[in-house]
């Protein structure tokens, strides 16, 4: 019986495209591949995470303060112990702010011009995949 399982090929290492390999870069992968692991560890919203300002962050207290939330509403959240040592580990940002794309502005269409940066750049690591050929014979499927 032939081997069920097939190649699927990751976003995060080299791709086959056209002929030849190349690694998926991105723009701000540190701070997208913090991003994807606090929507993973906290089932935050995009925009509640990208607008995180440092002091709505407590540590110690394994918790992030959220003024306002889509629903207008104060709320906390608490953290994993593994997300707490990805914010310990990350350098980006600024002092303020998490995460640089957002300088501060609550300009409605500013912020969902920045949504969609993150959403486009996650768009390109789903689609990756999807789209190359496998370095090894056989289709490429998802299980």
């Amino acid at each position: 019986m032939a081997n069920s399982r097939q190649h699927v090929p990751s976003a995060c290492t080299r791709v086959e495209t056209e002929g030849r390999q190349r690694p998926l870069e991105l723009r701000y992968s540190e701070a997208l591949t913090l991003l994807l692991d606090m929507a993973l560890e906290s089932a935050m919203r995009i925009r509640e995470m990208y607008t995180l300002e440092r002091g709505q962050i407590d540590l110690e207290r394994p918790t992030i303060f959220l003024s306002k939330t889509k629903n207008g509403s104060k709320r906390q959240v608490p953290m994993s112990s593994v997300l707490v040592a990805k914010l310990t580990a990350y350098g980006g940002g600024s002092e303020l702010h998490l995460f640089r794309w957002w300088g501060g502005n609550p300009d409605e269409k500013a912020l969902a011009k920045i949504t969609s940066q993150p959403s486009r750049q996650f768009d390109r690591i789903f689609q990756a995949p999807a789209s190359a050929r496998p370095s090894s014979p056989g289709p490429c499927r998802w299980p």
